[in-house]
């Protein structure tokens, strides 16, 4: 009996399309996305789905060496489909172009036209018989040991090697909430107005600008225009419905804007726009964290365009001038707003999901945030000026040191006092998590052995595990535990 922990990546799946119990009669196989000819079996497997548990997906993990296995002596893989089943969708238009049902009997339909008839179809929790074949095997239960070792005995007669993951219940959804709050000040600083100039130059060879940004700054925005005019955005935007907002710009341009800073040693571009104008007007605008102070670079890339015979943008007599002189002048509005940063202490759990951050202040000045990562990575970003208060809505974070950087927006004098709100919860513990990862990367190595899967919960051998072993006469047991800590296995060892 040997134990063998390994972490096999569940993307190696994809390298697998789908088994076979008797491969004498098959073909030799097609050549493929897999590293070895693939042979098709006249079978399918279906799994009921449940979006209100994960035993639809443990069994469908289950599935999968009894669906897709690797034989060294043909030095072929034999594949069938594993299908998740659902009912038809009841409801308007728009649900019904999304049901997936239909797509799975667009696929069967193809499959058995290929097939001629299946000869086995094996339902995993699904009640009715929706297609033919010659066999049906049904399986239904609610207990994934169970599931797995039937799927087992029913496909293998007899296997030199299974694969045992330990699996325990897993509890998924929204627990767990947790809700912190900072109260700080910062000391307010001049915000700093730039403009740079470029000239259009038809070529796609970026022209760049430098400028500096000192340890005080930690938000910047950019904008590019030309002096022009637009003509017809309100009939083009009517025309097009809404699609077109810009006009038609003249003189014709179409500029792009990038940001890099100095970072390590090089130039690194921390932001870009790259706008059509007849899509939104004669302007490009960016904004980015301070990634790091010193020295910054603003580079336009010019796209050729030609022109062709309003809304104005820049006075008149830059329009003239430009037009008399013979070239378009880029005008580049630079923003620089000061602020400081406060660590957050408190680390993000595991799977941490619907994070949500709230500033507030007094005083008339507005203020911002920007959650940075420990990489100094700007993971989102609340930097409006239109509002009271400050809010930002994160769908997840990983597990790490953060820092939000707190800008202010508007002029202020003196300090200003703010409270900063921050909440996370929990969709699933690591130990659970692993749980899964154990089912998925067990699935995968049973494939590539040709061996069945089977789960037991961490603190006692399922006694389904037994039974397998015993009746298919397994000689060497491959033991999938992240956690490390089970003491089944301890049981297992013990037994053989």
């Amino acid at each position: 009996m040997f134990r063998k922990i390994i972490p096999f990546a569940i993307v190696a799946i994809l390298l697998f399309p789908a088994m076979a119990e008797d491969v004498k009669t098959l073909p030799s196989g097609f050549e493929g996305v897999s590293w070895t000819k693939v042979v098709p079996v006249s079978k399918a497997t279906v799994v009921k789905f449940d979006e209100n548990s994960l035993v639809d997906d443990f069994a469908y993990m289950a599935a999968i060496p009894a669906s897709v296995f690797y034989d060294e002596e043909s030095e072929r893989i034999y594949s069938h489909p594993l299908l998740f089943y659902n009912d038809y969708v009841k409801g308007n238009e728009s649900t019904l172009s999304l049901n997936d049902r239909q797509g799975l009997d667009y696929f069967m339909e193809d499959w058995m036209k290929y097939n001629g008839k299946l000869k086995e179809i094996e339902y995993i929790n699904v009640n009715e018989k929706q297609w033919k074949a010659d066999n049906y095997t049904y399986i239904k239960s609610n207990d994934i040991y169970g599931i797995a070792s039937k799927i087992a005995l029913h496909d293998w007669s007899y296997s030199d090697d299974a694969v045992v993951a330990v699996v325990g219940d897993v509890k998924y959804g929204s627990y767990d909430r947790k809700e912190y709050e900072m109260n700080g000040k910062i000391n307010a600083g001049e915000i700093k107005h730039l403009t740079l100039n470029g000239v259009k130059q038809d070529s796609l060879a970026p022209q760049y600008n430098d400028f500096y940004v000192d340890n005080d700054y930690k938000f910047i925005t950019a904008d590019l225009w030309w002096p022009s005019i637009s003509w017809f955005p309100n009939f083009i935007y009517l025309a097009t419905l809404g699609m077109l907002t810009g006009g038609v710009t003249l003189p014709s341009a179409d500029p792009d804007l990038q940001l890099y800073c100095n970072y390590e040693g090089d130039f690194m571009e921390v932001a870009a726009s790259q706008n059509w104008n007849i899509m939104v007007g004669p302007t490009e605008h960016i904004e980015t964290y301070v990634y790091s102070p010193g020295q910054w670079k603003a580079a336009i890339t010019d796209i050729p365009t030609k022109s062709i015979f309003a809304e104005k943008h820049g006075t008149i007599f830059q329009l003239l001038l430009d037009r008399l002189m013979g070239k378009v002048t880029y005008m580049i509005d630079l923003n620089l707003y000061p602020g400081e940063e406060v660590e957050i202490k408190e680390i993000p759990p595991f799977m941490a999901r619907n994070v949500d951050f709230e500033l507030t202040w007094k005083g008339d000045a507005k203020l911002g945030l920007i959650v940075v990562d420990e990489d100094g990575s700007a993971v989102g970003m609340a930097t409006e000026t239109n509002v009271s208060k400050q809010k930002l809505h994160l769908d997840q974070l990983g597990e790490g040191k953060y820092r939000v950087a707190i800008v202010q927006l508007t002029p202020a004098n003196g300090t200003i006092s703010y409270k900063l709100k921050y909440s996370w919860e929990s969709k699933l513990k690591e130990e659970d998590a692993n749980f899964i990862m154990n089912a998925a990367e067990g699935a995968v190595l049973a494939s590539i052995k040709n061996a069945p899967l089977l789960y037991t919960p961490p603190d006692e051998l399922h006694e389904s595990v037994k039974e397998v072993i015993d009746k298919l006469g397994v000689k060497n047991v491959y033991v999938v535990d992240l956690n490390g800590n089970s003491t089944a296995i301890e049981e297992l060892e013990s037994m053989y």
